[in-house]
């Protein structure tokens, strides 16, 4: 579903991934991003780890902004971005998951006791 308006990204992102697994195995889960004014920014990925994906179960992966890294510039940063693009991909072509739903957050860190 194409975006209606501009999501900035800053530090307090989150992406929260709802989905189920119906393979054990571990999935990348990635973004694209924009420059504010217009043209690409980069694209930034993560790792999920199959311990993180039980087989035939319900997921919930709540990430923040800081675990996407470049691939190709260590020191480049998603936050001051637009996201553009959201994709997932599972490390076996016959993997099977879902994703049920995606929800971005903008919510500080609490303080922790």
């Amino acid at each position: 579903q194409t975006m209606l308006q501009p999501v900035l990204l800053n530090a307090n992102t989150k992406i929260v991934v709802r989905g189920r697994s119906h393979s054990r195995v571990a999935v990348q889960i990635g973004l694209s991003v924009g420059h504010p004014g217009g043209g690409f920014a980069g694209k930034y990925r993560t790792h999920i780890p199959v311990s993180q994906l039980a087989d035939g179960e319900d997921f919930e992966l709540e990430l923040s902004i800081g675990r996407f890294h470049n691939e190709t510039n260590s020191n480049s940063s998603p936050v001051g971005s637009e996201l553009t693009d959201l994709w997932f991909v599972a490390e076996a072509s016959t993997a099977k998951f879902e994703i049920t739903s995606v929800e971005l957050t903008d919510a500080p860190e609490k303080d922790k006791p």
